[in-house]
């Protein structure tokens, strides 16, 4: 656990003053300074801008030493750049804290020990096992390798949070890489969820800083499993959460600063979306505000969200391309390329009816490549096969969504529901909404809707949460008196009941490193690799693996970075 958060000071330090440069550069766009942004949006802003010019290295050059050293060397100018604007400034006096400050305290040190425990087990997450590990050692080994996803498929699902982990993973320091990043990321998230209920102890009871504080908990109830693994559900959903929660803010767009801070929020959808695909809906806040920017006439800023959607995507979209031949893969009516590397169509075109099939519970032969069954006769298997309190999730969003759209056709509940929190967030409550049927109709998996499901259930409560705003200051101080306590209360509860004793001896110190699961030399038509043993599972090591031998698959040349072909017909 030490050398974990000695890791994560050293991605910190290393990442936030690019999230500093990020906003200076924002400010310089927007022709005002970006005004206060959270740690965590800073954070987030140096990944989002880091990852961009990674991706383009990626393309020519691996993710090793040279590259994480010229970047820390690159952090070091920043940090002494921001060094000589800070260095006269006075921090804020302190001031003397109420015992229902001490209590949030009391909270951010339970947070942070339980990620902190959970950050350095080993991961768990058997897409991990798969692939995520052995998509990170090709970053870290290789440049992108043409016809990658060729060996197996999964390698072509390109995020650039693989990216990230290969970064700062530092496996030039040992013999396996750190999985760190996902835990820092979560305990800044957490933290900023966390500030709502600093806001709540301050008797600044708005809105969003009850919602940010129902985050807390919920967090804990879905995501704990995934801190230790480098996989792209949790990123995906944090900063889903993350940027819904800060779109919330009451009279953004009034402010003197908004043009900077929406290109900002744009850089930031823009990272989720090379993440994972399940986020694509966000993409309507950036694209309302290009729309509003263009029909007010402000072309500038509409001119610089597009720029940096392209200096953000362009490379993603060049690797998916190296990567599988596809412009994002596994989207074949994506379909623009010819190289020889590309992989055969009408596999890319069965593996979007497996995970749409899988997703929908739906068990047949995979043989049956155009097997797809109607929507009146998919959905109650679905749902069938849902846990109860999925099906509660489930029934409560689409309660909200129909109940919000019918509300909405009342006069005075409309009237209501407009000075009660709708107006200011209703960008919001149609990117949560959309999310919800991007999710539903393609693949409706809980895993890849949680972002914008939950998110859409406590939009429910929105109106009611404005309402606490008007309520007694006693009354007010008694609610947030007990959901303290009962915060408190869970988060000791948790962190009793997943600490592991048995192992904090070897994990005190060192990190628990990835599994070594049993393989074998297998061969493809002209090249040998490790094949995996046992469920698929190959973990980080023995590198190159698979799942799986495919006789038609050659190399292209005589080295792996050459790339692989299929000899299947497309």
């Amino acid at each position: 656990m030490l050398l974990t958060f000695l890791v994560w000071l050293l991605i910190f330090l290393t990442v936030f003053p690019y999230g500093l440069l990020a906003l200076s550069v924002a400010g310089w766009l927007g022709g005002r300074p970006a005004g206060r942004f959270h740690p965590v949006f800073i954070f987030i802003s140096g990944l989002a801008l880091l990852t961009a010019v990674s991706d383009l290295v990626s393309l020519f050059s691996p993710l090793d030493r040279s590259v994480s050293i010229g970047i820390m060397a690159g952090a070091v100018v920043l940090w002494v750049a921001a060094w000589t604007k800070w260095k006269n400034k006075r921090l804020p006096a302190r001031k003397n804290l109420t015992l229902v400050q001490w209590s949030v305290a009391l909270l951010a040190v339970l947070i942070f020990f339980s990620v902190l425990d959970l950050a350095s087990r080993t991961p768990s997450n058997p897409d991990t096992a798969i692939y995520h590990a052995q998509a990170i050692h090709w970053i870290e080994s290789y440049k992108a390798v043409p016809g990658l996803g060729n060996l197996t498929t999964r390698l072509a699902y390109n995020s650039n949070w693989f990216i990230d982990n290969a970064l700062f993973g530092f496996a030039w320091l040992q013999p396996q890489p750190f999985h760190a990043l996902p835990g820092l990321l979560v305990i800044l998230s957490l933290f900023y969820f966390l500030d709502g209920t600093w806001q709540l102890a301050s008797a600044n009871q708005t809105p969003l800083a009850w919602l940010k504080t129902v985050l807390i908990p919920v967090f804990f109830l879905i995501l704990p499993s995934e801190i230790s693994s480098p996989g792209t559900d949790l990123p995906a959903i944090l900063l889903t959460w993350l940027l819904l929660s800060e779109y919330l803010q009451p009279a953004a767009a009034s402010r003197p600063d908004s043009d900077s801070r929406q290109l900002i929020l744009g850089l930031l959808v823009f990272y989720a979306v090379t993440l994972k695909l399940s986020v694509l809906p966000l993409l309507i806040l950036p694209g309302c505000t290009f729309i509003y920017s263009v029909c007010k006439h402000n072309f500038r800023l509409g001119a610089h969200l597009l720029a940096l959607g392209a200096l953000v995507l362009s490379p993603w979209l060049a690797r998916n391309v190296i990567l599988s031949g596809y412009l994002v893969y596994p989207v074949p009516w994506l379909d623009f390329f010819n190289f020889d590397w590309k992989i055969p169509n009408d596999l890319a075109s069965a593996e979007v009816l497996s995970i749409n099939n899988w997703a929908r519970h739906i068990w047949i032969d995979s043989s049956q490549h155009n097997y797809a069954l109607p929507f009146p006769e998919w959905v109650p298997l679905w749902f069938k096969a849902e846990t109860l309190n999925r099906k509660i999730m489930a029934l409560l969003a689409a309660s909200g969504i129909v109940a919000t759209g019918a509300l909405l056709l009342i006069k005075p509940a409309r009237l209501w529901l407009l000075k009660h929190g709708l107006k200011e967030a209703r960008l919001v409550y149609i990117t949560a909404y959309c999310g919800c049927f991007f999710w539903f109709f393609t693949a409706p998996d809980f895993r890849f809707g949680f972002s914008f499901i939950i998110f859409s259930i406590l939009l429910i409560f929105y109106p009611l949460f404005h309402f606490l705003e008007y309520s007694n200051s006693k009354i007010k101080f008694a609610i947030v008196t007990v959901l303290l306590a009962c915060l408190i209360l869970n988060q000791a509860w948790f962190y009793s009941a997943s600490f592991h004793v048995k192992t904090i001896g070897d994990r005190l110190i060192q990190p628990e490193t990835y599994m070594r699961a049993p393989s074998s030399s297998c061969q493809f038509a002209n090249f040998n690799v490790w094949c995996a043993d046992l469920y698929n599972q190959c973990w980080y090591s023995p590198f190159p693996c698979v799942p799986m031998a495919l006789p038609e698959v050659e190399m292209r040349g005589t080295d792996f970075s050459d790339g692989f072909r299929s000899r299947a017909k497309n």
